[in-house]
């Protein structure tokens, strides 16, 4: 997306990006990042994921994480890539099948010490509406 930097302001809601979480997403995503070891099996057997009182798999709570970080790259780009910081808490389970929605708002302009900075509130909702992340992000224009 192309954005016009110098019109953006407080209150402006950032491209929102969803993206239904697949088995193969999970496991995918799992193979990356554990190194195809497969440690936690609540991300990889239902069965073991009810036994451990879910309803059904457990996504890694990085996938909604990286959707934030691709909303920040839609929103910044390079702004992001070479200046960009986040803070996130995982507040709810995403499990197999569910949508994350990733939403944002502008909600600060300003410097710091390293230059100019647009810091923006983010979170994610299940497609209930139910947020599972939130937290704040910003990078450099």
């Amino acid at each position: 997306m192309n954005y016009q930097l110098s019109r953006i302001k407080k209150g402006d809601f950032l491209p929102s990006v969803s993206k239904t979480v697949t088995q193969h997403d999970i496991n995918a995503y799992g193979f990356l990042m554990e190194g195809g070891k497969r440690t936690n099996l609540i991300h990889y057997n239902r069965k073991t994921a009810e036994e451990w009182g879910f309803k059904d798999t457990v996504a890694h709570g990085t996938i909604g994480l990286g959707l934030m970080s691709e909303v920040m790259t839609m929103f910044l780009g390079r702004g992001w890539v070479e200046g960009g910081k986040i803070s996130v808490k995982f507040i709810k389970p995403v499990f197999c099948n569910d949508t994350i929605i990733v939403k944002g708002m502008v909600s600060e302009l300003g410097r710091d010490r390293e230059a100019s900075r647009i810091w923006v509130d983010m979170w994610c909702e299940n497609q209930y509406g139910d947020k599972v992340i939130v937290g704040s992000a910003s990078g450099t224009i």
